[in-house]
């Protein structure tokens, strides 16, 4: 279950650990590369989710939020400005 209380399928530990590695490689995430949806995973996604304002405040990595991952520097701890 997202932050925002929705059901999602479950996503993949390949497609996890991706997400948390291109994550960690912007600063926006601190946590292990364990495929994992934890906490400390759907924080970071919730986080840059909100700083972007065009993505839906979830804490999973939805489509739009894996698309906007892959998109370049803009999204990144200087971009967004957060801590991860």
């Amino acid at each position: 279950m997202g932050l925002d209380g929705g059901l999602y399928l479950p996503y993949s530990a390949t497609t996890i650990r991706h997400i948390q590695s291109v994550m960690k490689i912007r600063g926006l995430y601190a946590g292990p590369l364990n495929g994992v949806l934890d906490a400390p995973t759907m924080v970071s996604l919730y986080t840059f989710q909100e700083a972007t304002d065009s993505l839906q405040r979830c804490g999973v990595p939805t489509p739009n939020t894996r698309n906007l991952l892959e998109q370049g520097s803009h999204t990144d701890i200087a971009g967004i400005g957060t801590g991860g």
